[in-house]
């Protein structure tokens, strides 16, 4: 276990709540559920959703846990869901950190503590480093305003009006349940999701939902950790449809820089 300080340990975590790789989740074969009018989520257009496209986002993150809170900007580049690059900034435009990730790997530097993570980007490996119950998966949907799993998964569930989808094996993730609301006109308003337990363990809410191309996002989103305690804010003040993201997006590691390892 690598020992950081707290302020390490939070740079980190905003680079992690902006890691995202193209580890799209496999649907699983559901139960017969009486949930059903054969109604799927897919009813909402795909178009409306940006999981194909090359994207740029640019974003204001702030968050609030028991133990500190801060704020930073960020620069998202997305090529499509194979594979992002992140550049953290803080107060007067310094950069404090980089990250890039596939499906396969991810390199991200510290320019505050001039160390250097390396490694797979599995989930064990961020509950390791940052201790948040999120997949990269999630995160690359979350800043989509898309959906983490397949849309065809999610059954309407008249009784409670709302898109339900159940993960009977609970093998990767411990995901439970996960629930998706949408507003009048379609959109994803909230997804919140249940641990095995029953826990409430992220409520994701999405607001000020706009067009760009063809595609629907949110400006603000607030992704609340109810058994964390903790908050985060994302205000996006720019989505950018791009023909292809910066090449190459993968970065070297400095060679004064510590590296740390997590297979």
């Amino acid at each position: 276990m690598v020992n950081m300080t707290l302020r390490t340990k939070y740079i980190i975590l905003f680079l992690l709540l902006l890691l995202v790789t193209s580890c799209a989740t496999t649907p699983k074969k559901e139960k017969n559920t009486e949930l059903t009018t054969g109604k799927k989520l897919t009813v909402i257009n795909d178009t409306r959703f940006s999981d194909d496209a090359n994207i740029r986002i640019r974003a204001s993150i702030s968050f609030r846990f028991p133990d500190m809170s801060n704020s930073a900007n960020a620069v998202i580049e997305m090529a499509k869901k194979d594979s992002i690059l992140i550049t953290i900034s803080g107060p007067f435009g310094i950069t404090v950190g980089r990250l890039y990730a596939n499906q396969n790997e991810f390199i991200m530097n510290n320019n505050l503590q001039n160390t250097t993570f390396t490694g797979i980007p599995t989930e064990k490996n961020i509950m390791q480093i940052a201790n948040i119950p999120l997949s990269f998966n999630d995160l690359m949907t979350i800043f989509r305003t898309s959906t983490p799993q397949n849309p065809s998964s999610y059954i309407y569930d008249c009784k409670l009006s709302l898109f339900r989808f159940i993960d009977f094996s609970g093998e990767a993730t411990g995901l439970y349940e996960e629930f998706i609301f949408t507003n009048l006109n379609n959109d994803i308003a909230r997804i919140e999701r249940k641990n095995i337990l029953g826990e409430t363990v992220i409520v994701a809410s999405f607001f000020d939902h706009y067009t760009v191309g063809n595609h629907r996002f949110a400006r603000r989103i607030n992704l609340n950790f109810p058994t964390l305690n903790g908050n985060v804010e994302i205000k996006i003040s720019d989505v950018s449809l791009i023909p292809q993201p910066t090449n190459p997006m993968r970065f070297a590691k400095p060679r004064s820089y510590k590296e740390y390892r997590f297979e």
